[in-house]
């Protein structure tokens, strides 16, 4: 990836965008990282991926859990419950 500064790379967006598509052009301000302009058709291709995946819900992540331990049962190891100095409570 190419880096940039904001300055430069505004002064320069049509080679900016040009180079994006090659590669994506990392864009800075002051030395940290701003943005990245990458190619449209890599931007269509990531955004198609991004919406045709479907993500699991929280419930059916703990029901995965669930079948996984019904088929694997793990037994944990609990150890004793030891108190502590409580310096709130006069013993």
């Amino acid at each position: 990836m190419e880096k940039w500064e904001i300055k430069e790379a505004q002064k320069d967006l049509k080679r900016v965008l040009e180079a994006s598509s090659e590669i994506p052009q990392l864009i800075y301000e002051h030395g940290k990282p701003l943005g990245v302009v990458i190619d449209v058709l890599l931007y269509e291709e990531l955004m198609s991926l991004r919406s045709s995946e479907k993500r699991p819900t929280i419930a059916e992540l703990l029901q995965e859990l669930a079948e996984i331990q019904r088929e694997n049962p793990i037994e944990l190891e609990i150890s004793p419950r030891k108190d502590r100095y409580n310096p709130f409570i006069e013993e």
